[in-house]
């Protein structure tokens, strides 16, 4: 009889130790997914991007670098960043932050942009960084001045302005 309470106590023991591994296993499991997720939905929170709202607003289709800049969430958070020209290697532009992708962003910009333009980003003095709309694959960037309103030509492409 004292054998039985022996085995029964060791499978008593065995079956707590594997609820504690698997209570444990789910909890990384569950740690795991939630990070994912907030890594998936990270550009959601301020940052988003309408695509289908602006390409309505514009009839024009937006460059695919928007669409693969914003699908980047540790490249949209950047704040307070230098960028090098790629058109002029001898001028430094200062992007203090990324601006949510949505129609009232070109709507609500502190001066007249243009037509056909998006703001992506703005510096510390209220100045733009936009990019036109109308050539999936032209993402020409352009600095725009408040005071001067001039539009200076930074870079032929967005990548590899945003990716230095």
């Amino acid at each position: 009889m004292a054998s039985v309470f022996a085995v029964l106590g060791a499978i008593m023991i065995a079956l707590a130790v594997l609820a504690a591994i698997w209570m444990l296993r789910h909890r990384v499991v569950m740690a795991r997914l939630r990070q994912a997720n907030d890594i998936e939905n990270a550009d959601t929170s301020g940052l988003g991007a309408d695509f289908v709202q602006l390409e309505t607003y514009f009839r024009k289709p937006v460059p695919e670098d928007l669409r693969w800049l914003y699908g980047r969430p540790d490249l949209i958070r950047m704040r307070g960043v230098e960028r090098r020209s790629t058109v002029d290697a001898t001028e430094i532009y200062f992007i203090d932050r990324f601006l949510p992708l949505t129609v009232e962003s070109v709507t609500s910009t502190s001066f007249d942009i243009g037509p056909d333009r998006i703001p992506i980003a703005i510096d510390d003095a209220g100045n733009y960084f936009v990019v036109k709309v109308g050539d999936p694959d032209d993402s020409e960037v352009l600095y725009l001045d408040h005071e001067q309103t001039v539009a200076w030509r930074v870079a032929t492409k967005l990548r590899d302005f945003v990716v230095q």
